[in-house]
């Protein structure tokens, strides 16, 4: 194997590989679509308007001296739409993703436009008295009704996909206790920034195979309120109750700054039930969080130590690796990992991680790519039961410090 291939950047071929895959629809002719696919709703609106506002048989003779007319308040309520739209950024959206963000520029898209449209009224109004022309009048109700239906299909035929996927996800997951083989049922520990975020997640992409059936959560204040449909059923303490009225497959904790002790606590509690216990993936984790399938992670033991972290003292970190060159052997192991974290993040000169698991070491070389600079890290495998490996790696790279952190996990299998 080539050490010096496993430290180039593996972002850089993915990329490519997914630029030649998802060529798609150029985005300027997506805009183009949607601004015809808003103008034909737009018409349609105003259609629907029209027919419903002159419906009554009383209005029929009020509507021989606007037919002439309509067609002008037709093109004008179309066109204000569409430019009011473009204004408040409603075509650059990737509506797959949209949210409340999304939902709100519409909204004032359409008030804009209603804006404008009884100003037009009124100026045609005005225009008539002064040039002495026959009264144009676009009715003020009218002018309502046909912002409503705007407002409604620009909406729905925006947000129909995430209407499409909640729906067929919810009768897929299942309610009142039926399974389905392809979706796990979820209950979510954690009511807050990350609990809201997996749930949408997981209701926006059926893909990741799980539907939420209630939230846990101790702030009282969040009990039997709703998010994203789904409701907050208690406290943790009743965790058994709950899986027994709603029968989740695992058990999610989805909270994002949380202590060792804490986390103790709530597995302690989750333990009971005997479902599978799953945690997020860090949530600043941005390529973890937003890839295709998202990889609930098992609760470690290290995650369930005893005590908490300790806080590293910049002073003493600044004396042990800063501008030095750091090696660290066993680098792909779960100390030896967080030892080349600390050395990156602490400003050393270079990083030489050694290690014989070239799996981890791959997984390892991902992780780093993402967050750091290639060329502040080298990748050697070898065991440090060849001291011919080490000797050679040491004449080369000379590590002015060592953190040796390879050792078997289970001691006394090994021995």
């Amino acid at each position: 194997m080539d050490e010096n291939n496993l430290s180039t950047n593996p972002t850089e071929d993915l990329s490519s590989d997914l630029r030649k895959k998802k060529k798609g629809m150029p985005r300027a002719v997506k805009i183009i679509l949607t601004v015809f696919l808003d103008i034909a709703l737009c018409a349609v609106a105003y259609w629907l308007a029209r027919t419903l506002y002159f419906w009554n048989p009383l209005f029929h003779e009020i509507w021989k001296s606007f037919e002439n007319f309509s067609l002008v308040c037709w093109i004008v309520s179309v066109a204000v739409s569409v430019i009011c739209l473009a204004l408040f950024d409603c075509y650059s959206a990737m509506w797959k993703y949209a949210s409340r963000l999304e939902l709100i520029k519409v909204f004032i898209a359409y008030m804009a436009t209603l804006f404008v449209l009884v100003l037009f009224k009124y100026g045609t109004l005005v225009y008539c008295k002064i040039t002495g022309m026959v009264t144009l009048n676009y009715f003020g109700a009218l002018i309502v009704i046909y912002c409503l239906f705007a407002l409604i299909l620009s909406t729905l035929w925006r947000f129909s996909y995430n209407i499409y996927n909640s729906v067929r996800h919810f009768f897929k997951g299942g309610k009142n206790g039926k399974k389905n083989k392809q979706i796990q049922r979820v209950l979510i520990v954690g009511a807050g920034v990350c609990g809201s975020l997996v749930v949408g997640r997981f209701l926006n992409n059926p893909k990741d195979g799980c539907f939420p059936v209630a939230i846990l959560d101790d702030d009282p204040a969040k009990k039997n309120l709703k998010i994203h449909g789904v409701r907050v059923v208690g406290p943790i303490s009743e965790v058994e109750q709950v899986s027994k009225i709603f029968a989740p497959d695992i058990i999610l904790i989805a909270i994002n700054e949380i202590s060792k002790s804490q986390l103790r606590a709530i597995y302690h509690k989750c333990s009971a039930t005997n479902l599978p216990i799953k945690i997020m993936p860090t949530i600043t984790d941005a390529a973890e969080f937003s890839q295709r399938t998202l990889a609930l992670q098992d609760i470690r033991i290290e995650d369930l130590l005893g005590r908490e972290e300790f806080k590293v003292k910049q002073e003493l970190m600044d004396l042990a690796v800063k501008d030095k060159i750091v090696c660290v052997t066993g680098g792909a192991g779960s100390i030896g990992s967080e030892l080349c974290r600390q050395a990156l993040n602490f400003g050393c000169k270079h990083l030489i991680i050694f290690d014989y698991h070239e799996n981890g070491m791959f997984f390892l070389n991902q992780e780093f790519a993402r967050k750091y600079d290639t060329s502040r890290y080298t990748l050697v495998i070898g065991t440090v039961r060849e001291k011919n490996k080490v000797l050679e790696t040491f004449r080369k790279y000379k590590p002015e410090i060592v953190f040796h952190a390879a050792a078997y996990k289970h001691v006394p299998m090994m021995e």
